[in-house]
């Protein structure tokens, strides 16, 4: 389904792609606060990726402190490249994710030999690299990618992460290309509200109160109307108090996590 809103955001989305595509390789950090449309942007960047190799890495709050995680899943795809990294480049690699003997630690070999992988799978296709919650990768993994980010500029490798921006969560990637998201203009909000009411509309008073919480935030929008009871949406019954998309947010969240196996649960 289309995101509603947000052209200027995909326009430079698809720019950095048309630019890996002819050998320019590109980074855009999408930063902005839970709920506002990040992964659903990130989302919109792989649908558009045609004809390249998409390695992703969703990073999980409880395996930040654990050294190179994400650089593990983001890579794991390509690994059978590895023999090509030169010799030096490679062992440090496989040593960093446990692929290898134990080696005296050696970041800019490893952060190297990532870069010199993602060449070389380059060789056959233009490559994506997604990362979504950057806020909480490892600290190697993030330098090792910003390491990348800012050498790919003559490879056809385009480069996609989405982060948090504020404070502790923040990550600043000095040198690359940000794009913030703010709130959806009103006449998106409206428009989303609606599409996501469409089966369930809203009385027109509930819908001003729905628009004014959510305050152009999309998950909020979505979320908001769901947790309401029939004669809520309908205006026949007051609205429960407090009302907070806070709250909605957080409950989607939960939601999704509810529907997990409990293993993944667990991660």
């Amino acid at each position: 389904m289309a995101l509603v809103g947000r052209s200027a955001e995909i326009a430079r989305i698809a720019a950095a792609l048309e630019e890996s595509r002819r050998g320019r390789g590109r980074a855009l950090v999408l930063r902005g606060p839970p709920g506002i449309g990040k992964t659903a942007l990130l989302e919109e960047g792989i649908g558009r990726a045609d004809g390249f190799r998409v390695l992703r890495a969703r990073c999980q709050e409880t395996e930040a402190g654990l050294p190179f995680a994400a650089l593990a899943d983001l890579l794991r795809p390509v690994l059978d490249h590895l023999p090509a990294v030169p010799a030096p480049q490679q062992a440090a690699l496989r040593a960093a994710l446990a692929l290898g003997p134990p080696a005296a630690p050696d970041r800019f070999a490893a952060y190297a030999a990532a870069l010199s992988l993602l060449g070389v799978v380059a060789t056959d296709s233009p490559v994506l690299v997604v990362v979504d919650d950057a806020q909480w990768l490892d600290a190697p993994s993030r330098e090792a990618l910003v390491f990348c980010a800012r050498r790919i500029e003559d490879e056809p490798v385009a480069m996609l992460a989405a982060s948090r921006e504020l404070a502790p969560e923040r990550v600043d990637v000095p040198g690359l290309t940000e794009v913030e998201l703010g709130p959806l203009e009103p006449a998106d909000a409206e428009a989303l509200l609606a599409r996501s009411t469409r089966d369930a509309p809203l009385a027109p008073t509930v819908a001003r109160e729905v628009l004014g919480l959510a305050e152009g935030n999309p998950l909020a929008l979505v979320e908001l109307p769901a947790a309401m009871g029939a004669d809520e949406r309908a205006g026949r019954a007051p609205l429960p108090q407090p009302l907070r998309a806070g709250e909605a947010i957080a409950g989607a969240y939960r939601r999704r996590v509810e529907t997990l196996p409990g293993p993944a649960r667990l991660r």
